[in-house]
């Protein structure tokens, strides 16, 4: 009789000398996933008609990939915490910018004079200035990819013909990702990184369209794409991304 389970179960495995300690959660759902975030912490959804064991055999096959991306993350260096204060520096398109906080009757973000202005309300605090940058990097963000996607149809034959759906909203630890169905969902942070990593994440789910898996033909396809992928993805894990 297969074991169930109605609340999360905190479960753990062993990969090598790593011990992997994994959430497990039972929801309304047709496929399970196994998400590990920027934080280490690995969890497990699965369907809620799916056997504890079976759960459990999955991931013991998936060791090897968890503890991969668990050294990657736990390799990258500690992000200065930001105090949204005037003299700071915060990224967009890759270049740095001095935050310059100004307090009054207005309200915005621009880049101007080489700086991220931000003008918030009187006797506000960090939040709003935090918030305010929230707001101004989500509005880039989307504004940026729908150009960039834009051009990549007109300059990409490949990618030319291609339907699709744009969300901008954030995630824990992925950059984008691309349904069946032609949905891509873009992280709003990426637009700190630089445009060279920016069209890689866009060319990546564009060729999630032709290839939802990571196949040969797959990698075969953004080779022909951007054949120095591999670089712009090594440029992208070293970049120090602040989440707002």
């Amino acid at each position: 009789m297969p074991v169930t389970c109605s609340h999360p179960v905190e479960l753990e495995t062993d990969w090598g000398d790593r011990i992997i300690r994994y959430l497990v959660i039972r929801e309304a759902r047709k496929y399970l996933t196994i998400t590990v975030y920027t934080d280490v912490r690995v969890v497990v959804r699965a369907p809620a008609t799916q056997s504890l064991e079976s759960v459990v055999d999955y991931v013991q096959r998936k060791r090897a990939w968890i503890a991969k991306h668990l050294s990657r993350f736990q390799a990258l260096p500690p992000a200065d915490t930001p105090r949204y204060e005037s003299g700071e520096s915060h990224l967009y398109l890759g270049e740095t910018y001095p935050l310059h906080v100004e307090r009054s009757k207005q309200r915005g973000v621009a880049l101007e004079s080489g700086r991220l202005l931000v003008r918030v309300r009187p006797a506000t605090g960090p939040r709003a200035v935090r918030m305010a940058l929230r707001r101004w990097y989500s509005r880039q963000a989307r504004a940026e990819f729908e150009a960039r996607l834009a051009r990549l149809q007109r300059e990409v034959p490949l990618f030319a013909r291609l339907s699709f759906v744009l969300r901008v909203r954030r995630m824990t630890s992925r950059w984008g990702s691309c349904t069946s169905r032609g949905v891509i969902t873009m992280n709003p942070l990426l637009i700190q990184a630089s445009p060279a990593c920016v069209d890689y994440v866009l060319a990546h789910e564009l060729v999630h369209r032709l290839e939802l898996g990571h196949t040969p033909r797959f990698y075969e396809l953004l080779a022909g794409v951007f054949p120095d992928w591999k670089d712009r993805e090594a440029a992208l894990k070293k970049t120090a991304i602040i989440a707002t």
